[in-house]
């Protein structure tokens, strides 16, 4: 089509231009489901990889101090939460006065906080341990009783993007700490303590 002055006039008809709106609805449809699928999986990995640096962290810091070093959960950052219930905080702190306790602010190592949407339920080998994660100044985990800490705590979004909305922090022998994703057919659930 030629313009008034005689030249070519540039741009689209009206059906190039539906048919690239069309094609380009057809393609968002596609990747949307699986972009979602994509940033929540990325969510629970990094929430999942948090948590490991947090546990192999108090291991380290149980051995270097030649103390208890605690991860256990919590509401507000400065104190342990004994309920049970999914945690929404994490504190890691060195026993300095050997009692168990957070006692005050100077044994507080660091803190994590759990993502909003994303929920962290304990095993009953963690749960019945006053929801924490004692290491030992042997950088070994243990129980209440004294034994080795074979325990689990599951990183969760319920979702059904991606399949596998779960990422299992395991922790075996009380100090190998593995993470594995698993189905949770778009729930949360309390996980089972490791075989």
């Amino acid at each position: 089509m030629r313009g008034p002055t005689g030249t070519h006039a540039a741009g689209f008809t009206l059906v190039e231009l539906m048919v690239t709106v069309a094609v380009a609805a057809i393609l968002m449809a596609i990747a949307f489901p699986n972009m979602v699928g994509l940033i929540n999986g990325q969510r629970l990995t990094s929430q999942a990889n948090e948590l490991v640096v947090a546990m192999q962290s108090a291991r380290m810091d149980a051995i270097r101090f030649n103390r208890r070093v605690i991860v256990c959960k919590s509401t507000n950052g400065t104190s342990c939460d004994t309920a049970g219930g999914a945690w929404s905080r994490w504190v890691t702190y060195v026993d300095t006065d050997g009692n168990g306790l957070l006692t005050n602010a100077n044994e507080v190592l660091r803190t994590g906080t759990i993502r909003s949407g994303v929920s962290l339920l304990a095993s009953p080998a963690i749960s019945g341990n006053s929801q924490r994660i004692v290491y030992g100044a042997d950088g070994l985990a243990r129980d209440g009783a004294g034994t080795l800490l074979r325990g689990a705590l599951s990183v969760c979004k319920a979702t059904s993007q991606p399949a596998e909305n779960i990422r299992l922090v395991q922790l075996v022998s009380g100090s190998r700490v593995a993470v594995a994703a698993a189905n949770g057919g778009a729930s949360c659930a309390t996980p089972a303590n490791p075989a």
